[in-house]
């Protein structure tokens, strides 16, 4: 199992900070929901570790939600799109990065955070559209 973690402003994905208020702006929020769910576009492992994705958790304020408005408004400055992936490697000796395909899709993005656990260990490192590859 490879897990990683993906924190990325709401600026970067979809060019605001706050909820989605005109139908152009929840349309882009619907878009990148999608993208950002689909980590197979996003992220190439090597061929011969045969991984796959098996879970994408997306948690963001930018997302709409039952909270009322006053709670809303408290937590909407800097919105940030936090995404969970889960991905299965049949061969996992064969994992030793994974080349990031974030950057094509939210060319807006200059860096990204990104947290990974592999059998061996865990760690953080910092992308960019020019050094986009996470080497475990």
């Amino acid at each position: 199992m490879v897990e990683m973690e993906l924190i990325a402003p709401g600026a970067d994905i979809v060019g605001f900070e706050h909820r989605a208020e005109t139908p152009a702006e929840r349309e882009a929020v619907e878009k990148a929901v999608g993208l950002l769910k689909a980590g197979a576009e996003l992220f190439a492992f090597p061929a011969d570790a045969g991984c796959s994705l098996r879970e994408a958790e997306l948690e963001s304020a930018l997302l709409p939600d039952d909270r009322d408005e006053d709670e809303a408004h408290e937590h909407e400055d800097h919105a940030e799109f936090h995404v969970r992936y889960r991905f299965h490697c049949t061969q996992p000796d064969a994992l030793n990065h994974v080349d990031i395909g974030y950057f094509r899709r939210f060319p807006a993005a200059r860096e990204l955070e990104a947290q990974f656990i592999t059998a061996r260990g865990q760690a953080t490192q910092e992308l960019t559209p020019a050094s986009a590859r996470l080497r475990f």
